[in-house]
């Protein structure tokens, strides 16, 4: 009787065991997705504020600070073993502009991905950018096709499923209306290319430093 236990105790186990390995290779193959949330123009961001803040406080002819703040959230799916489709929702404000965008991003890992993945990113999309700097000639919003490309390192902490962080860096582009002051000779020399620097700069082309954080499911 002990026998029959004995064995029939082991086979229990033996399918136990295959079923669990069966349902981890289950869950390997569908942890195929990611959100993630970027840090990086928050932190910047709060850093501009608090400087602008400091200096409101100690200076008796100062303006009004300014406040800064970005974020974005991304849902990253794998379609493969070394590619990716990842869809981006970001939104900046910069004193009293501010921007919403969406994006698409296709991904190329060249070792796949794995816990510490190098990929190639390139990415297309579009930024409503809510300023009164442009208008007459264009009223808020103002529409911005965007477009760039990055490299970045991906590192996956779960196996299957677990916290991700990925850093990366590039640069974007920007197709859209560009501001044009009345102002002769100096408008076109000086003050239109600072405008359009620092709106595009702040919410639609330049380099991009990013920092994203999230959980892969």
């Amino acid at each position: 009787m002990v026998r029959k236990t004995a064995v029939v105790l082991g086979l229990l186990l033996l399918l136990g065991g295959a079923v669990l390995a069966d349902d981890s290779g289950t869950a390997a193959r569908r942890a195929r997705n990611s959100i993630t949330i970027e840090i990086a123009p928050a932190a910047a961001g709060l850093f501009f504020t608090g400087i602008s803040h400091l200096h409101y406080f100690s200076a008796d002819d100062a303006h009004e600070p300014a406040f800064a703040f970005g974020t974005a959230v991304q849902y990253e799916r794998e379609l493969t073993a070394r590619l990716s489709a990842a869809g981006r929702f970001a939104y900046g404000i910069f004193g009293e502009d501010w921007s919403v965008s969406v994006e698409a991003h296709g991904r190329f890992y060249p070792r796949g991905m794995l816990r510490d993945a190098v990929f190639f990113s390139l990415m297309v999309g579009y930024a409503a950018v809510f300023t009164d700097l442009f208008a007459p000639a264009h009223e808020s919003p103002v529409g911005f096709l965007k477009y760039g490309g990055r490299v970045g390192v991906r590192n996956d902490f779960g196996n299957p499923r677990g916290f991700v962080m990925e850093v990366a860096a590039g640069i974007n582009g920007g197709i859209g209306p560009r501001y044009r002051s009345n102002i002769f000779f100096f408008g076109p020399i000086f003050i239109d290319p600072l405008i359009n620097l620092a709106v595009r700069g702040m919410h639609v082309s330049g380099p991009r430093l990013s920092v994203n954080v999230g959980w892969r499911f």
